[in-house]
Parts: structure tokens; sequence; C-alpha cells
């Protein structure tokens, strides 16, 4: 059986999309939420106690991550040929690629800044200082993940109608619930990047 182009754009998005999650996952767990749940000086601390180039390779899993997701949406938009689809599709894409772009500059700047910074401050003799550019740095980082959020993974307070089949990637530190809105029984995984997982109940509004 011929494959129309359609179908091909599909089938690229969705091996896209599967490799994008997988490497996310991977680079997640390595990354284990360390900077949005320690404090600057255990931050250091355990960045300097890994190998040199841990640090850089998780956030290169990231960055590589985030392509594979857009490459994932152009295949898929290029699925969407005509009408209202297509025009959601290019907006679709255009938005996730300033996302990407967000999220490339957040890993390198953690990936590669926060390393050098940590040298710095394993090899001083005053340690102070290079706290006080850490607390810089990861207010820094603060912000740029606050914009991953938003541009690329999605509004924290959107609600996502999912169905079966379908991966819903909740970003850390953003509240989040599931109900089943159906009759049947719901069945779903839960997987947890982080090696340590507190949960904080929230009242419903």
């Amino acid at each position: 059986m011929q494959q129309t182009p359609k179908r091909t754009f599909l089938r690229i998005g969705a091996v896209y999309a599967v490799l994008g999650s997988v490497v996310s996952v991977a680079a997640g767990t390595g990354f284990g939420n360390v900077t949005n749940e320690l404090g600057t000086e255990a931050v250091l601390r355990y960045v300097s106690s890994q190998p040199a180039w841990y640090w850089p390779m998780v956030y290169l899993g990231f960055i590589l991550g985030a392509l594979l997701w857009v490459g994932a949406l152009v295949a898929l938009s290029g699925s969407l040929t005509q009408g209202v689809g297509w025009a959601l599709a290019r907006l679709g894409v255009a938005s996730v690629v300033v996302g990407a772009t967000v999220h490339v500059v957040d890993s390198s700047v953690s990936g590669v800044g926060l390393a050098r910074l940590v040298d710095a401050w394993a090899a001083a003799s005053e340690q102070a200082s290079s706290l006080r550019e850490g607390d810089m740095l990861l207010w820094i980082l603060g912000g740029t993940w606050a914009g991953v959020l938003g541009l690329f993974h999605g509004v924290p307070d959107a609600t996502i109608e999912a169905t079966g089949g379908q991966i819903v990637v909740a970003p850390a530190g953003a509240p989040h619930n599931f109900v089943n809105s159906g009759t049947g029984r719901a069945r779903h995984i839960d997987i947890h990047t982080s090696r340590r997982m507190a949960t904080e109940r929230l009242e419903e509004g």
C-alpha cells in the first residue's frame, strides 16, 4: 500500500514525539528538580558532587528533547493542509518554536553557566561571593523557567481533556489535578522524574 504524504507526516511526528518524551524524561530524572527544591548552597554542593560531564549532559538532554518535540509538531502540522486546522497548526508551531527557544536559553544558562559557577565556588577560598552569584543565577533561572512553563509546556491553569493513548506533562512545581469525566473506569500511568516526590494537597477553589 502506497503511503500518502499525510500518513508519512503522522508517522514522523509520532516517532519524534516518542523520542522527545523519552529523552526529556531521562533528562528530568537526572535533573531531579534540584534547582527548584534545594537552596543555593545545596544546589552547588549537589552539582559539584557529580562528574564534570553530568550537569551539562542533563541539559543537553532537555535541549534535544525540546527540539524533537518541535520536530514532532512541525511534522504533525504538515498533515493539516487546509482550513482552520491548517491555520491553528501553523500558529501552534510558531508558539512552540518560541517556547523551545526559551527552553534552549534556560538549559544553556543552567547547563553551562551553573556548572562553571560550581567550579569557581569549589575552588574559591572565600565562597560567600560565589553563593551570592549563585542566588542571582538561580533567580534568573526561575524567570526563564517560568517562560518555559508558559510558552513551551503550556499555561499551568489550562484544562486538558485527555483521551486514551495521550501523554500529558505537568511541569515541576505546577499545581495539577485529574478527574474522570467519563462513566467508565479511568486507567492511567503516572511517571515522576524527581528522585524525591513531595505532595502538597491544595484545597479546591
